[in-house]
């Protein structure tokens, strides 16, 4: 028989794999449930191809599962005392600790996260990590618009090639800079014009300034007021 698929109510894109034989694999990156007389060092057998110390602990030691799952002090016992899953990093080997329940009565977890009676499972549902330890929340597919936090959506054609700075906001131009067409700059930004087009400025008419017309009407004057104390000096001497 094939791994039956269900749902997870909190991951829609991660998918629990329900094994319904002892043939049937966990899958690294998934959730699972096993069956019967599948002891936690087969599963991780399975699900990386190597069944060691280190690939158990990596399951056992899931964020996910320390928090939803039921754990006791020993993996071979189902009479086995509970134990908080928080005390999972702590295990020595294969020694008495906090592991996994794969038993039948904790299939409801941890306050009904492990999802027995919601799904209808025999047993309770864990999360096998990836090869690189990765959690539900590292690997759960984000949709643009959702909602979600922490989308990014691509930048239109010819944008900023920072995904995070296009702000679809108009833009404008600030004349005298970037050469005769002017620098573009953004709008919109915090502390920035909001958007608005900065006014250009009004051109200068040609011609000098009146300062200098009135400092050259003075010299004028002056000049004509030496040359004609000169011309009655000469006048007098004449006579």
């Amino acid at each position: 028989m094939a791994l039956q698929q269900l749902k997870h109510p909190d991951y829609d894109t991660l998918p629990i794999y329900v094994a319904t034989s002892t043939a049937d694999k966990a899958v690294a990156g998934a959730f699972f449930v096993t069956v019967k007389d599948k002891m936690l060092s087969h599963i991780a057998g399975n699900a990386y191809g190597v069944q060691s110390v280190t690939t158990v602990h990596m399951i056992n030691e899931s964020k996910y599962n320390m928090a939803n799952c039921v754990y006791r002090k020993l993996s071979s016992s189902c009479s086995s005392a509970k134990v908080s899953g928080a005390l999972a990093p702590q295990n020595s080997g294969y020694g008495a600790g906090a592991w996994l329940s794969l038993c039948p009565g904790d299939k409801d977890g941890v306050s009904g996260a492990g999802l027995g009676t919601t799904l209808g499972t025999k047993f309770q549902v864990i999360w096998i990590p990836t090869g690189n330890g990765e959690e539900p929340w590292d690997l759960e597919k984000k949709t643009p618009g959702s909602g979600d936090v922490g989308v990014v959506v691509p930048p239109p054609s010819g944008g900023n090639s920072d995904p995070k700075m296009n702000f679809g906001l108009p833009k404008f131009d600030l004349p005298g800079f970037g050469g005769s067409t002017g620098g573009t700059v953004t709008g919109g930004g915090e502390g920035g014009s909001g958007g608005e087009p900065v006014p250009e400025p009004e051109p200068e008419k040609a011609g000098f300034p009146w300062w200098i017309g009135a400092i050259l009407g003075l010299g004028a004057i002056t000049t004509v007021v030496v040359f004609a104390l000169r011309d009655k000096k000469r006048r007098k001497k004449r006579k």
